[in-house]
């Protein structure tokens, strides 16, 4: 009897390894080392030696039945996956070689491909992530914009720190172009991080600080790197669009404190707009607070006799 047990559960674990789905399609790269990994609040993006760039789609367990699906008879898409897309984040490190499948599933409706681990066998679900679509803030992202200077250093002449939503994080330079910039900050670990023990990536120190780090003077060196139009006619040539202005990104170099910021260069005319949007919204919030302490200064004016502790309102005949 117990043999006959051991072979049917056998079996049955067989086929359902079997039947599980791996979602890989066409191969379209081999062996490309991973050049960097970025995990942030629980978005994890890597890097790969070809310049692409990947948003990983995190599988960590199998998620639990919900009511309406064990009422209804459904099983969760995710429970056919083979095991190999079920891991944590830092078991894939620097080196690793990866190869890229285009996938026809839609079990996750923007990932379009899975990549494999040559080394751990491990599978995920990826989006392509177009090169001047995303800031990251690793030095071995953004070691190739140093070949790409954009004329000499410039000084800072102003700078406006965090007035509002439209206008923060503001560097206007002595050459008179005008720029926002993208410092970062430490990622703090959730509760469930800190208890388990889980070691929360960071931005390199380099990108980490306050726009009031930026002083006065300072001298600012302008990067550009354009992005790679092979790789997106290569992975998502839908997203190639006819224009004639540079895709890529901004990268700001401080030579007096060795920080780098990137950045988006805005015209004196969203400034003013920006500026224009600031006082009206001052202009509200004053008009406000004023009416409301008029209001309020209003109601005490009704004479009253202070007692100790006790205030007796008086009437007067008008």
């Amino acid at each position: 009897m117990k043999k006959i047990l051991f072979y049917v559960s056998s079996f049955i674990l067989c086929v359902s390894f079997a039947y599980a789905e791996d979602y890989k399609g066409e191969q379209l790269d081999n062996s490309q080392r991973i050049i960097f990994s970025c995990y942030d609040n629980d978005e994890w993006t890597l890097g790969l030696e070809d310049g692409s760039y990947w948003k990983i789609n995190i599988l960590k367990g199998k998620r639990k039945q919900t009511w309406y699906e064990w009422w209804s008879g459904n099983k969760p898409e995710e429970w056919s996956l083979d095991e190999k897309f079920f891991f944590e984040p830092g078991e894939w490190k620097e080196n690793n070689a990866l190869t890229v499948y285009r996938t026809s599933s839609n079990i996750f409706s923007n990932c379009s491909f899975v990549l494999e681990n040559s080394m751990t066998n491990q599978k995920a679900f990826a989006e392509f992530v177009p090169f001047h679509s995303k800031y990251i803030p690793k030095l071995t992202y953004a070691e190739p914009f140093f070949s790409y200077p954009e004329g000499g250093a410039s000084k800072v002449s102003y700078r406006i720190g965090n007035r509002s939503s439209n206008l923060k994080n503001i560097v206007i330079l002595e050459d008179n172009t005008c720029w926002q910039i993208y410092p970062f900050s430490k990622n703090e670990a959730s509760w469930g991080q800190w208890f388990r023990g889980e070691v929360v990536d960071q931005p390199d120190p380099n990108f980490v600080f306050k726009t009031t780090d930026w002083i006065f003077n300072d001298e600012l060196q302008l990067y550009f790197q354009e992005g790679d139009v092979r790789l997106a006619q290569k992975y998502e040539p839908a997203l190639l669009k006819p224009t004639t202005s540079k895709h890529g990104i901004y990268l700001f170099e401080n030579l007096r404190t060795r920080q780098f910021a990137y950045a988006k260069k805005i015209s004196v005319a969203e400034l003013v707009q920006n500026y224009e949007i600031y006082a009206e919204d001052q202009r509200d919030q004053g008009y406000t607070e004023g009416y409301r302490k008029g209001k309020s200064d209003s109601s005490r004016d009704e004479p009253r006799i202070d007692i100790g502790r006790i205030i007796i309102d008086v009437e007067t005949d008008t």
